[in-house]
């Protein structure tokens, strides 16, 4: 069937068939995403770089505080 016309018709109540040779085929749909990329200025950059420092610190600073907390469980 490689090759072959086909005929598709979308009916008023958007109900789509797919028709070879006046018979109705099994089909299943895909619904295509296209990717794409983000675009961010310079500011949106330095933005979004200052954020994952922020993140950085806070939890170098958050392990930090629960390892000093923790010290007696392993004897040091």
């Amino acid at each position: 069937m490689r090759h072959a016309n086909v005929t598709v018709c979308e009916r008023l109540d958007g109900e789509v068939e797919v028709l070879y040779k006046g018979q109705s085929l099994e089909f299943k749909t895909r619904v295509q995403e296209t990717k794409g990329s983000l675009v961010i200025d310079e500011k949106g950059i330095n933005a979004l770089v200052d954020g994952f420092v922020c993140l950085s610190q806070t939890n170098n600073a958050t392990n930090s505080r629960q390892t000093s907390k923790n010290n007696w469980r392993i004897g040091i």
